[in-house]
Parts: structure tokens; sequence; C-alpha cells
């Protein structure tokens, strides 16, 4: 399994390169959304997928072959109105 985590991590150094000063939420979705076979991240059996974006209060789930990117925000949770 340590040379599938190194590729991974590999593959993610690459594309932090190709899209350097682009990232938002979208970009890391294509991001962990491109297999490991196309110079992605991600391998059969990922469970689930975490983006998180602290200063809008939201996050974005997904859980590969169950459930695509689900926008949640939590500005309720921290008392913040429109979040």
């Amino acid at each position: 399994m340590g040379g599938l985590t190194i590729r991974r991590y590999q593959n993610l150094l690459a594309l932090g390169e190709k899209y350097k000063g682009t990232f938002n939420p979208q970009v890391m979705m294509k991001v962990l959304d491109t297999p490991i076979e196309q110079g992605g991240p991600t391998v059969k059996g990922t469970i689930y997928q975490v983006i998180a974006v602290p200063a809008q209060l939201k996050i974005w789930l997904k859980a590969p072959g169950i459930q695509d990117w689900t926008e949640i925000g939590l500005g309720a949770l921290f008392g913040k109105k429109g979040s």
C-alpha cells in the first residue's frame, strides 16, 4: 500500500502545481474526482471526501458511488444568518 500512497501524493502535488492560484471548491472537487489512473488521488474504495472553506462556513461532502458533492452551510451552527 505504501507505493499507492506515494503515487497519490505525487499526483496531488502535480495537480496542485497545475491549478496553483486557482483553487476554489469547484477546482478541488475536480481534483478529488480524478482517479489515480488519470493522475488524481482517488482510488477505488474511497469512502468519503470533504472540502471545507472555513471563511464561508461551508463544507462539501461526497460519498463516492453513493452521494455526489453536497454543499452544507454551517452558519446556523455558529449563529450566522444566511449561511
